[in-house]
């Protein structure tokens, strides 16, 4: 059988701070989210340079793209996954990420946000339309909803203090949600 996609959408989260976690909670974190999407790149990748064929899609997290309120392991696990995929674009393969906001899974059941009009709470549906979406139109990254991606961008030239009341005055976030 020959395979000409990969969905690279593993992931396990722990909700606590940082200090809280076992080494075994860290290790297991980036085994899952960073380690299997690299596992699973070095087996298939080969094999669709060969093909000359084959789309590698990588769901990330906007988490993995705004800089935390708190250190998070699982927050770090994401961007470094979204990071390896970005860079293998070198590779000439057909690659999308999609960092999604927020949206209600069996892993984040109730995503936390103070301003749902503002910053809506996506939908499994909407998640899995616009990424096949960008899949079909070839974009190599996909933020929804589409403002976070200047929010990732520009929330990187405020001084930390004013980043960190702004992230608080929000109050958004899975951290929560994962209990």
């Amino acid at each position: 059988t020959n395979i000409t996609i990969l969905v690279s959408n593993a992931a396990i989260a722990h909700s606590k701070p940082f200090l809280k976690h076992t080494h075994r909670e860290i290790e297991s974190l980036f085994q899952v989210n960073v380690l299997s999407h690299f596992y699973l790149l070095k087996e298939l990748l080969p094999k669709f340079i060969e093909a000359n064929k084959g789309h590698i899609l990588t769901i990330g997290s906007v988490a993995g793209s705004i800089e935390p309120l708190t250190y998070s392991p699982f927050e770090d696990s994401r961007s470094l996954s979204s990071w390896n995929y970005e860079s293998n674009t070198q590779d000439r393969r057909q690659m999308t990420t999609a960092h999604p906001y927020a949206f209600k899974t069996s892993l984040f059941p109730k995503p936390k946000n103070k301003f749902e009009s503002l910053i809506p709470i996506l939908t499994s549906k909407e998640v899995a339309r616009r990424t096949i979406e960008a899949m079909r139109r070839d974009e190599e990254v996909v933020m929804m909803p589409a403002f976070t991606s200047l929010a990732a961008n520009t929330q990187k030239l405020l001084p930390t203090p004013v980043r960190l009341a702004l992230f608080d005055y929000l109050d958004c976030g899975v951290h929560e949600a994962i209990e």
